[in-house]
């Protein structure tokens, strides 16, 4: 058991921004021990991820505002405000904004996903490179 442990509060004004996953980190593996990575995203209409899959953490996505379409494997959901869709590790999957945009929560398990984004902001040249580096792989 980890006793050095604390609770923790973030909101807009102290959670990092992380411009290319569209939103702030509100937990990362630093704060929740590698547990799980939440990432509070807005993407404007019709943006879209391309078509990737995780070797090793589930994702998890509960929509805030708007919609978004979501292929997972041969299955596709229309996911709007107040519903959740889980991707488990291993399937690939792409995620679509609706015609208004959206904002929603992203949970990766294990932590992680938020290191990916920050070499992205960073400037990283290879997007597939860096993937394989964090445990993505790109398949568009």
């Amino acid at each position: 058991m980890v006793t050095h442990q604390r609770g923790f509060q973030r909101g807009p004004e102290s959670a990092r921004r992380l411009a290319s996953a569209g939103g702030q980190l509100l937990a990362g593996a630093d704060d929740t021990h590698g547990r799980y990575t939440l990432i509070r995203a807005t993407s404007p209409p019709g943006d879209s991820t391309p078509l990737h899959r995780h070797t090793a953490m589930d994702e998890s996505f509960y929509v805030l505002t708007g919609s978004y379409t979501v292929t997972c494997g041969d299955d596709q959901f229309e996911v709007s405000a107040g519903e959740f869709v889980h991707l488990p590790a291993g399937l690939p999957h792409k995620v679509e904004a609706g015609r208004t945009g959206g904002e929603k929560l992203i949970l990766g398990h294990p932590a992680g996903l938020e290191r990916f984004f920050a070499e992205w902001d960073a400037g990283a040249d290879d997007v597939h490179e860096l993937g394989r580096r964090h445990g993505i792989e790109f398949l568009e």
